[in-house]
């Protein structure tokens, strides 16, 4: 008996998980993403002139750069929107139990339903792990990539330069996919999603067949609202995580009282985030705002008769008016029940047919893919420009007469493995 419980135990958790931290932004969402930021000039940055003119790639961001298999520039960095929540050979969602960051606390996910079980430390600390240590799924933390960074640009074999290119990129694309992750609520709010939300609606945006639908995530995505470059150059509030990309994550600015604050583009995404959304779990509760009594009003909104084709019923929602942003439907009222009698010509036997509509529907999740995925495009789009500000060249290393030497143009410290 014992034996058999501990499989159902098992089995159960199992099934929580699958239906659990996997809903981040989906991973074709993330991919979408990178491969957007990689190929654009994007707030004055271009990838692709950056390789082409820095780092003499004669095809820029298309440049072939083979490892366990051959993949070009943007290529990586998309995958790696694919591989920090699933890399291979690792027990799914292991890993992205560190993708939370809750802005109150500075804590990661405290486990399902808050039992500590498949906890998580910070998004933050996690970007920022020591060489060799991210674990488990591989290490692509800020100082791997720079590590990588660094053996790339100096070894002398051109099967070494390509692996640690390789994973230079793939390590952009999974640090970016950290950042992206925290334009959705439920990561800033400590809520584990047990069935799919915001996220799910995104994706199926993402692939439509419905033109205006799909011109949601397509306007979003084009759309970047990008981090303050100033903010982004000051201190960063946390001494497990440095590097000043922290401020992407939260610049410790937001403590819970003051909203009015995250409207401004030197705020960190999760607090942007958590002040001014909600999650299914956290629908007015366990967090000060939006608050029921101050940030919001009660609206009408026609929405589609699910028992009548063509014709609208009205359904009440509750639409952020102040504390912070404004100006969207932040979720419905509650639970909608439509009901209809069936069998009209005989009463006795009459039937109710009932369709629940539930808080967080389309009309919520497109107002938020409004204001979430442009902040998500443009903030992990800072992470890669932080990344490449450096102006230096490759040549020649007239003193041995093979390999290169990298040439500083700035007066930005770039020695040893590139930490910062």
């Amino acid at each position: 008996m014992r034996k058999l419980c501990r499989v159902t135990l098992f089995f159960f958790a199992f099934c929580i998980l699958t239906f659990s931290l996997s809903f981040a932004l989906e991973t074709i969402t993330h991919e979408k993403i990178n491969e957007f930021i990689a190929i654009n000039t994007l707030n004055g940055f271009s990838l692709d002139s950056y390789l082409k003119n820095q780092l003499g790639f004669a095809n820029g961001i298309t440049e072939d750069i083979k490892s366990t298999e051959t993949k070009k520039v943007f290529e990586w960095i998309k995958v790696g929107g694919l591989y920090e929540d699933n890399p291979p050979w690792t027990i799914p969602y292991f890993r992205s139990a560190n993708h939370f960051h809750n802005p109150i606390n500075k804590q990661g996910f405290s486990g399902i339903w808050g039992t500590g079980f498949v906890s998580g430390e910070s998004s933050i600390p996690w970007s920022q792990k020591a060489i060799g240590t991210q674990s488990p799924g591989g290490y692509y933390s800020w100082y791997d990539a720079r590590d990588y960074f660094y053996k790339a640009l100096t070894a002398t074999d051109k099967n070494t330069r390509e692996k640690n290119f390789s994973d230079t990129f793939r390590g952009l694309g999974q640090l970016m996919h950290l950042v992206e992750d925290l334009s959705v609520p439920e990561h800033t709010r400590n809520d584990g999603h047990y069935l799919k939300a915001y996220e799910g609606w995104v994706k199926d945006t993402q692939k439509s067949n419905d033109p205006q639908r799909k011109a949601i995530f397509d306007t979003a995505l084009a759309n970047p609202i990008f981090f303050n470059k100033d903010a982004l150059n000051q201190p960063s509030a946390f001494s497990t995580a440095p590097v000043p990309i922290a401020n992407l994550f939260d610049t410790n600015t937001y403590n819970g009282s003051n909203p009015d604050v995250t409207i401004n583009n030197n705020i960190g995404l999760s607090e942007y985030t958590n002040a001014n959304f909600v999650s299914p779990d956290t629908r007015f509760k366990n967090f000060a705002y939006p608050s029921k009594d101050t940030s919001v009003v009660v609206v009408d909104y026609d929405i589609a008769d699910p028992f009548n084709p063509g014709n609208t019923v009205k359904r009440p929602y509750y639409k952020k008016k102040a504390d912070g942003d404004s100006g969207y439907l932040l979720t419905g009222v509650d639970y909608h029940r439509l009901y209809r009698q069936t069998n009209l010509s005989e009463p006795e036997l009459g039937q109710l047919e009932v369709v629940v509509i539930a808080p967080m529907d389309g009309n919520v999740f497109s107002d938020y893919t409004k204001r979430l995925l442009p902040r998500a495009v443009g903030y992990s789009a800072g992470l890669l420009n932080y990344f490449f500000r450096g102006d230096i060249d490759l040549v020649d290393d007239a003193t041995t007469g093979s390999g290169y030497v990298i040439v500083n143009n700035t007066e930005e410290d770039m020695n040893g493995t590139f930490e910062r």
